[in-house]
């Protein structure tokens, strides 16, 4: 496979943790994306439209027949532009994570984030005439010490059909990016939805309110199933004192997605905010759960006491990640509180089987 390393990026943050559903029934989707429960009335103003978020301009297309002109194969074509790419500085974007840009946007500023690039790379792509699509690959998780929550990364890339020949990928971030993961397809309006969620999530921040839930509904409607999009919306009707709606949108995420820590989350804390500790426990019961059954979980209490030097400890608290899933990063801390405490025989075991379960998943042997 063929991965082109920029800067490191992660594109969503998500956390999952087990429910068993929701606790009401939510509001009509139409009651929350109508805009009125926030501004007074129905707001009626569109996000940017699909055809320029992916449009490429007279210069880009003419950037892609320069590059590309009389290359014959598929793999020409591809390496044409990407040595183009590069050329141009498209390989060197000015990497910000609050600079979600339409792909006309990224190819004039330079400025981006990864999946910036990736809608960039498949629309230049494509027009090359290279079957190029979007896959959304699993990141390991990691435990979020500063939060408290298992953390689940996103991430975004290109895969070009190789038509006979091996695939290949083409990736913004190879930190974020192991062969061996898990990648699933997706669709260009999954793409474009998470497009938008970005865009609404920048407006946010910037307390830009009505643009916020301008892009958080355009999100939703491209691809109503995107959960993140539901709990974004729902923070949002939150900051503008609307809990009700909140409520409501979180619940929808839970529809979609029961093991959407996010939601469950913000539902506890604004189940607090009201005073109801009863429904607030009842999330804070199932993200414990959840936390004691997630070998992340305590594989990263277990590295923690690791580095503070509480090596048996440690060891108890990587023997309950192993007990939940065999991992090559759990037996190598294994591993490595063994040696700390003197006991190489069982350190060397433990490297062993980090060894056996890296070669059986085909990762690199050390």
């Amino acid at each position: 496979m063929l991965r082109v390393t920029l800067a490191a990026a992660a594109l969503l943050l998500v956390a999952g943790c087990a429910a068993t559903g929701s606790v009401r029934s939510p509001r009509p989707a139409g009651d929350l994306l109508s805009g009125t429960a926030l501004f007074g009335e129905p707001v009626t103003e569109p996000a940017v439209s699909l055809d320029d978020v992916f449009a490429l301009d007279a210069d880009m297309r003419a950037f892609v027949e320069q590059r590309v002109a009389d290359a014959g194969s598929m793999p020409n074509k591809l390496r044409r532009l990407l040595e183009g790419m590069q050329t141009a500085g498209l390989f060197s974007l000015d990497y910000s994570v609050a600079a979600t840009r339409t792909v006309a946007e990224t190819f004039h500023d330079r400025v981006g984030n990864c999946l910036s690039f990736t809608m960039l790379f498949v629309a230049l792509a494509r027009a090359a005439g290279v079957d190029a699509r979007y896959q959304m690959v699993d990141v390991p998780p990691s435990w979020s010490a500063e939060s408290g929550f298992v953390v689940l990364t996103n991430h975004i890339n290109a895969r070009v059909r190789g038509r006979g020949q091996p695939d290949y990928v083409v990736d913004f971030n190879q930190e974020e990016f192991k062969s061996h993961y898990v990648t699933h397809g997706v669709s260009d309006r999954y793409a474009a939805a998470l497009f938008y969620n970005n865009k609404g999530v920048e407006a946010l921040l910037d307390e830009d309110y009505r643009a916020s839930f301008v892009n958080f509904r355009a999100a939703i409607e491209t691809y109503p199933d995107l959960a993140a999009a539901w709990v974004n919306l729902g923070l949002l009707y939150s900051k503008r004192g609307r809990p009700e709606q909140a409520e409501a949108a979180y619940q929808k995420a839970l529809d979609l997605d029961d093991d959407n820590q996010t939601a469950m989350t913000n539902l506890a804390a604004l189940y607090t905010r009201a005073g109801d500790a009863e429904r607030a426990e009842l999330y804070r019961q199932r993200i414990r759960r959840h936390q004691q059954q997630n070998p992340y979980y305590h594989f990263f209490l277990a590295r923690a006491a690791f580095e503070q030097k509480h090596f048996a400890e440690a060891l108890e608290l990587v023997d309950k990640a192993l007990k939940l899933k065999r991992d090559e990063q759990f037996y190598l801390l294994q591993g490595q509180a063994f040696d700390r405490l003197g006991e190489s025989r069982n350190a060397a075991s433990s490297f062993a089987r980090a060894r056996q379960v890296a070669l059986k998943d085909g990762r690199a042997v050390y």
